[in-house]
């Protein structure tokens, strides 16, 4: 088994590097190109538009977010917090095992198994000269003007999306209509979008009805639904990027598979209305720093920004 550690590619770059014998990373790497849209910034692309009169309008004519400016240092900040996210949440989350034996360390050493740990390293850059894997527009829009229909988006198709100041913070979601439990879903926006980029649709499905971000409890709490915890079919970008870093030389190394799982404990990030304990009600409100039983034992602890009850 011949080993490439570092691979260009259009959609991402990647790096392959031994820890130790029995431990390597493998990193996606994104170059991400974000875009300050101003109030008199314009710009057309399928979905929205602005003309430079203050407004974002989508292309079906019929919604409109008025825009604020951004100031210099909240525009820093929030380029810091994309990548810190993405970096803390995506690439902090699964590790690759294969069948059996595959790496030599040293020349007549016997092959070993390591576990490999899989990261993602974003690069913000702010020209197009700098060769972006992909695109956002990011707005600042008027509270009074946010739609509750409004979302966010990614195209692979076209390399670019639309997020706003408010998706690299945790947000609570309405309750569905498909929903019957009063659940309302906590998830950091850009997480879910990243998502896309890497190539998945949403977890029931590739469409924006209300029945694609998921029909069962597990399927909404997911990244790609309307929640925050990953699956181990979400590791499968670093499965294929491994795959094109070894150059299989035999029989033994074509049989030798890579299978992702998600490493470490998540976060539960919903809350249910209708739950009720008759020992220990919960609070009206919850206090940050408190833990609180939920919907099937779901503990909060050490989060911010949770919803009022």
């Amino acid at each position: 088994m011949t080993i490439h550690f570092s691979q260009r590619g259009n959609r991402w770059d990647s790096l392959l590097f031994p820890i130790e014998d029995n431990r390597f990373e493998l990193t996606l790497q994104f170059r991400i190109r974000l875009v300050r849209i101003e109030p008199t910034t314009q710009y057309n692309d399928t979905n929205t538009y602005a003309k430079g009169d203050g407004n974002l309008q989508y292309a079906d004519g019929h919604r409109t977010i008025k825009l604020e400016p951004w100031n210099d240092l909240e525009w820093e900040m929030y380029k810091r917090e994309f990548k810190n996210v993405l970096e803390r949440n995506w690439g902090e989350r699964f590790v690759l095992t294969a069948n059996k034996a595959w790496y030599t360390p040293r020349p007549g050493s016997a092959p070993v198994n390591p576990i490999i740990k899989c990261s993602l390293a974003i690069q913000v850059v702010d020209f197009v000269d700098q060769q972006p894997h992909f695109m956002f527009r990011c707005i600042h829009f008027h509270p009074a003007s946010y739609p509750d229909h409004f979302r966010s988006y990614a195209s692979t198709y076209y390399g670019l999306g639309l997020i706003t100041h408010e998706d690299v913070k945790i947000v609570w979601g309405p309750q569905r209509t498909v929903n019957p439990n009063g659940i309302i879903f906590g998830q950091i926006p850009v997480i879910h979008e990243f998502g896309h980029i890497l190539g998945f649709d949403h977890i029931n499905g590739d469409g924006n009805d209300e029945s694609a971000y998921g029909v069962t409890i597990d399927q909404q709490n997911n990244v790609m639904g309307m929640g925050y915890s990953f699956a181990d079919k979400q590791a499968e970008p670093w499965e294929r990027a491994m795959n094109r870093h070894l150059v299989r030389e035999n029989r033994y190394d074509q049989s030798v598979k890579f299978t992702g799982h998600v490493d470490g404990p998540q976060i539960t990030a919903y809350w249910d209305d209708n739950w009720v304990s008759a020992s220990d009600p919960a609070p009206a409100s919850v206090p940050i720093d408190d833990a609180v039983q939920g919907l099937a034992g779901v503990t909060w602890k050490h989060m911010t920004n949770l919803p009022n009850r």
